[in-house]
């Protein structure tokens, strides 16, 4: 129920809460291990995730049925280092995502500015780009 302040766990242990991002410009990435096109975009992901790492932004993807092991292997494997969300199932169903990827703009007190749906990552990432630097503009940076 992270939609609704609830808590997710993460691959290295413990657990984070919608409330803790609060202040942040947050891109949601609902993934699955299985989905090709998923894995496509995951390159793209880091990229955003390095290239905003000193702004008030973060990245989360969450694994939809995909257990554990896997995901943390695919992290590994590929060596990304934005942040991971485990067993995401619940908030899949709360953000009533139908296809993957999808990505969701959370502003920063939680509220979603922008959806974006499977699509070719080179333009997906650059609207997504686009819709973070406005955001980011309006807070003053």
């Amino acid at each position: 129920q992270f939609a609704q302040d609830g808590t997710l766990a993460v691959p290295a242990g413990g657990q984070i809460t919608l409330e803790d991002l609060r202040g942040k410009i947050v891109l949601l990435y609902f993934w699955g291990t299985w989905c090709l096109p998923c894995k496509k975009a995951s390159p793209f992901i880091q990229e955003v995730h390095e290239d905003y790492a000193d702004k008030r932004v973060a990245v989360y993807a969450l694994a939809f049925r995909s257990p554990d092991d896997d995901v943390r292997a695919y992290f590994e494997d590929h060596k990304y280092t934005y942040g991971s969300l485990l067993q995401a199932d619940d908030v899949v169903r709360d953000y009533k995502v139908r296809a993957f990827p999808t990505y969701v703009l959370l502003g920063i007190h939680g509220q979603e500015i922008a959806r974006f749906v499977g699509g070719k990552p080179e333009e997906t990432f650059a609207e997504i780009r686009e819709t973070i630097d406005q955001h980011l503009a309006e807070l003053g940076g």
